[in-house]
């Protein structure tokens, strides 16, 4: 899911995973230039060729082959696609990059998920959450600077740019999360939901 959210975040990826889509799923390498091009179009052609192709070749979301490019998303992929054509604005008022780019990490997607369930949670609670799922030992089992670990990572990176996306608030004094539910689509995926 990290490369997943990683490729729509880049709007010139995005750009062209949309392109395919609404040209039916095929198109030629040309086709995606000629659209994409709002001026330069060597330019374009080369970030095309060198750039975004083989990442979306590497996800597996595109087929190239002599000068066809054949949109073949996972059904994760789909998904987002449909979603981001669907809206306007990305929740919290972000660009859609800006949202995508937030949810690229597993740990942030695990935090909303954590949220949804709970709507109220401890940072500590979420840290040892989240390292029962990445080390799938139970707690007793894992080290506890392990735990530490994680909880720093919230702590100093993940928490504070989802609270500065507006998607949850921490309250440093108790050390809790909450979420703003009207901030967030009903589901995406990689994000767990607890009414699913």
């Amino acid at each position: 899911m990290d490369a997943l959210y990683g490729l729509l975040a880049d709007r010139r990826c995005r750009d062209v995973l949309t392109y395919l889509r609404e040209a039916g799923g095929t198109a030629t390498f040309a086709g995606a230039v000629a659209h994409l091009a709002d001026g330069d179009r060597s330019r374009v052609a080369a970030a095309l060729c060198h750039a975004c192709l083989p990442r979306l070749r590497a996800a597996g979301a595109v087929e190239t082959e002599g000068g066809r490019i054949e949109l073949t998303p996972p059904a994760a992929l789909e998904w987002l696609l449909a979603w981001s054509g669907s809206v306007r604005d990305a929740p919290s008022g972000r660009s859609l990059g800006e949202w995508f780019s937030l949810l690229r990490d597993g740990r942030r997607r695990r935090v909303l998920g954590l949220l949804r369930e709970h709507n109220v949670l401890s940072l500590g609670d979420a840290a040892e959450e989240i390292a029962v799922e990445e080390r799938g030992e139970p707690i007793t089992a894992i080290p506890r600077q392990e735990v530490l670990d994680v909880y720093f990572s919230l702590y100093h990176d993940h928490v504070p740019r989802l609270a500065d996306a507006g998607v949850i608030e921490y309250d440093q004094e108790s050390d809790t999360l909450a979420i703003d539910r009207t901030s967030l689509p009903v589901s995406l995926p990689g994000v767990p939901d607890a009414r699913n």
